[in-house]
């Protein structure tokens, strides 16, 4: 997993949407506080592509990651602006093995994020 660690690490250094599925399956579930759950990848990009018209300067940082059996959470900050200032919070996404690209991709794929926001 340390592989999807890094991936997800430098797509978050300048994310794009249109290549999330070069790290998530197919049928990923997204779950996470600010949005609807999305339960397949194009749904997700879909979501991602509105994310970043609201925040287009969005980017992450990642700071350390964990493995618990076959999933991996990752403590990372993510940090844009609005209305002129700049924002940021923290994520600790739990994604599933099974969800990342490089492994098989069941229809049970599930990813999901608890976040803790701060203005800086």
């Amino acid at each position: 997993m340390s592989d999807f660690v890094e991936r997800f690490a430098t797509w978050w250094s300048d994310p794009d949407p249109d290549r999330l599925g070069e790290l998530l399956a197919e049928d990923v579930r997204l779950v996470q506080p600010l949005a609807p759950d999305t339960f397949d990848l194009a749904a997700g990009v879909a979501a991602f592509k509105r994310l970043f018209r609201f925040l287009p300067d969005l980017r992450g940082v990642v700071h350390d990651s964990s493995v618990d059996g076959n999933r991996v959470f990752i403590h990372f900050t993510l940090s844009a602006t609005y209305g002129g200032h700049p924002i940021a919070w923290d994520g600790t996404p739990s994604i599933a093995s099974s969800c990342a690209r490089t492994a098989s991709q069941p229809s049970a794929c599930r990813s999901s994020t608890h976040s803790r926001w701060r203005s800086r």
